[in-house]
């Protein structure tokens, strides 16, 4: 397999951390961190279920 990875993390796991980091920043930022982790959550479905997609489209 042919995967780009920076620093042992594949784009993947990248975009994961991205997304709990986003959604974490955000929950702080309106001063609810639960909201954030909620948020997070909802960001990792959506990358996981995109990559999915992707998977098999191909």
């Amino acid at each position: 397999m042919d995967r780009k990875q920076f620093a042992g993390l594949t784009r993947n796991e990248w975009a994961y951390l991205f997304a709990i980091l986003t959604g974490l920043v955000i929950g702080i930022a309106v001063r609810r961190v639960k909201i954030g982790i909620f948020l997070a959550l909802i960001f990792c479905a959506l990358i996981g279920l995109s990559s999915f997609f992707r998977f098999f489209r191909k």
